[in-house]
């Protein structure tokens, strides 16, 4: 989108013939040169929706008991849904949490959890919350925060999987990637958070090549966080491979 813009703005005959449509779209153009840090956020809204992930209550014994069995046997996932379906969200906590355990049973999970196209919305919910559990932790940015980095970044695998992978879009309501990238800018966390927004955008399928205006706005956060100094630099490796993943260069985007 941003490169869509700068292209527009450089046709030789719009602001002859359309000077208030060109002006317009020069505004636009602008906004995205605005500095990084005239953009930072320094709170992370969370959706009501998700406040239900935080404390959500445990099913019975027996309800448990046949839930965990998932680990051994992917494929019950189906049955579980139909024979507990009061029960979706918890069951949608346990896998997103039992993922983070043992990041092998993503590729062990992932057919049976697309084969339930409607149970997706809960596994992205509770993803999204511990997202925002993860992002907000006191610990996140130190060194003892290695574990809950590594985390996040498996997150952002099956997020990616359970959206952009099959032509669905994050709903920004419950996980704003943009918002988070900037509340990460202004308060030292980009190091984790970087990471996980690329390993998201890594599973984007056709649909969501350039120039699709979301990825677009997300590659040009990167891009501003990435020519700013002092960045480290495994984040701007990160931001180079998920340029070079979408084919473009970070010097349309400056």
């Amino acid at each position: 989108f941003p490169n869509f813009v700068f292209d527009i703005i450089h046709e030789s005959q719009l602001r002859l013939y359309r000077p208030s449509l060109f002006d317009k779209i020069q505004r636009i153009g602008q906004s995205f040169n605005e500095p990084l840090q005239s953009n930072r956020a320094t709170f992370l809204d969370i959706h009501p929706s998700l406040r239900h992930y935080e404390q959500i209550t445990l099913p019975p014994p027996r309800v448990c008991k046949a839930v965990q069995e998932v680990r051994n046997e992917p494929k019950i996932l189906h049955s579980l849904l139909q024979n507990y379906p009061q029960y979706k969200d918890w069951i949608a906590y346990y896998l997103v949490s039992i993922i983070q355990d043992s990041p092998d049973l993503l590729g062990l999970l992932q057919g049976p959890l697309l084969d339930c196209r409607s149970f997706l919305k809960f596994v992205f919910q509770a993803s999204a919350a511990q997202v925002h559990q993860h992002v907000l932790s006191p610990d996140f940015d130190k060194f003892e925060g290695g574990f809950v980095r590594r985390r996040l970044l498996i997150l952002g695998k099956l997020i990616g999987q359970i959206t952009l992978a099959i032509n669905r879009p994050i709903i920004a309501r419950f996980l704003d990637l943009k918002r988070i990238l900037l509340y990460a800018f202004s308060q030292g966390k980009l190091y984790g958070v970087v990471p996980f927004v690329c390993s998201i955008l890594m599973a984007a399928s056709k649909y969501f090549q350039l120039p699709n205006p979301y990825t677009s706005s997300i590659l040009q956060i990167l891009a501003a966080i990435y020519s700013t100094d002092n960045i480290k630099f495994v984040i701007k490796q990160s931001i180079e491979d998920i340029f070079a993943r979408f084919g473009t260069s970070l010097s349309r985007f400056a």
